[in-house]
């Protein structure tokens, strides 16, 4: 590393110390892009650098930000919205909350709902009605 490398991380060292204290204890807040930046940039480093150096943010929730935004990024999930998958099947389960609300309405409590299909329950309301 040259002499110029080794000034500006002295500048940025003493530059976050700076900022550090004038946060004092206040938490900060990022966005989902200013956290994948940050641990992408973070994850080049590794643990034992970034205890080195005193981050703002520790050294495990950088890491922490980064297993989460890449298990997002493969998965589909939307962090604490639950799976991706969730979302497509709010229409069925909608559905089905209606037939079995209908089939309710007429009187039918007997049917066991949870061993009939949709179709199942289709079929049941048109030949009640």
């Amino acid at each position: 590393m040259n002499r110029q490398q080794q000034d500006a991380i002295s500048y940025l060292r003493i530059e976050n110390q700076i900022l550090r204290e004038r946060l004092g204890q206040k938490r900060i807040i990022l966005n989902d892009n200013q956290k994948r930046r940050l641990a992408a940039a973070a994850m080049k480093l590794g643990k034992d650098v970034l205890r080195q150096f005193g981050t703002l943010f520790s050294p495990d929730t950088l890491l922490r930000w980064n297993r989460m935004l890449i298990a997002r990024k493969y998965d589909g999930s939307g962090g604490k919205r639950g799976p991706a998958c969730g979302a497509a099947n709010q229409p069925k389960l909608r559905q089905h909350e209606a037939l079995t609300r209908d089939l309710r309405a007429l009187g039918d409590r007997q049917t066991p709902f949870a061993a009939v299909s949709d179709t199942g329950l289709a079929t049941n309301l048109q030949l009640k009605a």
